[in-house]
């Protein structure tokens, strides 16, 4: 065989590896898009109807919100990577780019503040379960002093009504919500426009990138690494300890005096936040990285953005299987 025939030869491989990554590159995405929104639209109609008086699944139908932005626009982030080209045109560039940028973040601060509120809701349920027993031991005291003491009927009544209240209002039984779901929405906000504004196709070897533009990388950069990596990192790692220390010690209890579940919302918050460090954030460092280094030649970071891409989405197409497997079953 001479040199034009194995020419020809590879050239024929590469448009049919092409075909076929092309195919399973659209099965991917039909599963990952019809599967993701069948999903989410289930969880959406589980946690609905008690999201009035359940904090934490307002805040997995926010999770829930922020997951179906993902999947409406996966079509443009996957084929954006995988083609490496962007080919939806310059007016389209800053905005998607925006939006995909709205909607991780959204997650990120979604699953910051389920950390935190399932901190706060172990550590209420701590003091509600603190003052029960205080109260009991008042009680077991009295009541002992009342034994002692006791000569006539009246004093022995006087000891079969001493109950203790277990409805409050001594203490707190929910936290409220409203609050972060302001901030999160809010802070995804700001932290997307710099990319709707600054984004802006690079043409190079007749190759579209969409990319933030050179000259406006700075404060903005800085600040978006800050907010979506550094400062979400401070939160979660000890979150993380606190929580998986809390969920022993309320273990041991039968009764929390709350209205929500403390063991629940602890199991939901470190399964789905683990899987978020450990199959998400990989992919939205990377995205940032590309933004602060040339890496539209480099193959290696092409194989590597492809993965991640791929894991991501599969991770949002899994995440209401994995809320569902942690909650508690009665």
């Amino acid at each position: 065989m001479n040199k034009s025939e194995i020419s020809v030869a590879s050239e024929l491989f590469w448009i049919v590896s092409d075909q076929w990554m092309n195919l399973a590159l659209w099965v991917y995405l039909i599963v990952i898009f019809i599967g993701g929104i069948i999903l989410q639209l289930i969880q959406f109609l589980q946690f609905i109807g008690s999201a009035h008086n359940n904090g934490f699944n307002y805040f997995l139908l926010q999770l829930t919100f922020a997951d179906v932005i993902n999947l409406l626009l996966c079509y443009f982030d996957i084929f954006y990577i995988f083609s490496h080209e962007w080919i939806f045109g310059d007016d389209l560039c800053g905005i998607m780019s925006g939006l995909l940028n709205f909607s991780s973040t959204s997650i990120t601060y979604v699953l910051l503040t389920m950390n935190l509120h399932a901190v706060s809701t172990a550590n209420l349920a701590c003091k509600a379960l603190k003052i029960i027993q205080s109260e009991e031991e008042k009680s077991n005291f009295i009541n002992e002093e009342v034994e002692s003491t006791s000569d006539t009927y009246d004093t022995l009544e006087q000891k079969r009504t001493l109950t203790i209240d277990y409805s409050g209002p001594k203490w707190k039984t929910s936290i409220n919500v409203i609050f972060p779901t302001l901030i999160i929405w809010i802070l995804s906000l700001s932290i997307s426009m710099p990319t709707i504004i600054f984004s802006a196709l690079n043409s190079e070897f007749d190759e579209n990138y969409c990319i933030l533009l050179r000259s406006s990388f700075g404060v903005a950069e800085v600040f978006t690494t800050f907010v979506k990596i550094i400062l979400p990192m401070l939160v979660f790692i000890p979150t993380i300890f606190i929580l998986f220390r809390k969920r022993s010690m309320l273990r041991k209890v039968e009764e929390h005096y709350i209205d929500e579940n403390p063991i629940e919302i602890i199991q939901i918050t470190l399964v789905i936040t683990i899987t978020y460090l450990v199959l998400q954030l990989p992919k939205i460092t990377f995205d940032i990285i590309s933004t602060i280094i040339e890496t539209e030649h480099n193959r290696m970071f092409y194989i590597i953005n492809c993965v991640f891409c791929i894991i991501y989405y599969l991770t949002i197409l899994i995440r209401p299987i994995l809320v569902k497997s942690a909650k508690i079953r009665k």
